[in-house]
């Protein structure tokens, strides 16, 4: 989930990170991205739920207002992630782009080839 992996600190990641390799493992996130429209939409839209949006200033309380001045902060947490699990271990994916078979695309972000290993996934 994004927001748990959102919700971490580098240095909670960097302890998290050090389990796994204790036990012989690595981490490697493959993290999918929304097209930052559609992000956008959907932070107002939970804004709007919540009632948030009533303490916006005039400007965002409507949803143009809102996207047009919209700042995504996900390069700022992938900035993190990048820097503690070094290269190669953070793949960012745009989900529009793998969406109609996200399994098989998923599967080949973790290895070339390693989705038609698996029975349905083709």
């Amino acid at each position: 989930s994004s927001e748990a992996l959102q919700a971490l600190k580098p240095e909670e990641l960097a302890a998290l990170e050090a389990v796994f390799r204790r036990r012989g493992a690595r981490i490697r996130v493959i993290y999918y991205v929304r097209h930052i429209l559609d992000h956008a939409v959907a932070r107002f839209s939970q804004n709007a739920k919540t009632g948030r949006v009533a303490a916006f200033r005039p400007a965002l309380r409507t949803l143009d207002g809102f996207v047009r001045a919209y700042e995504s902060q996900t390069h700022r947490f992938l900035a993190d992630f990048a820097q503690v699990l070094g290269p190669g271990r953070l793949t960012v994916r745009l989900f529009e782009h793998d969406r109609d078979a996200l399994v098989a695309r998923f599967l080949d972000a973790v290895g070339p080839g390693f989705a038609a290993t698996l029975p349905g996934t083709e």
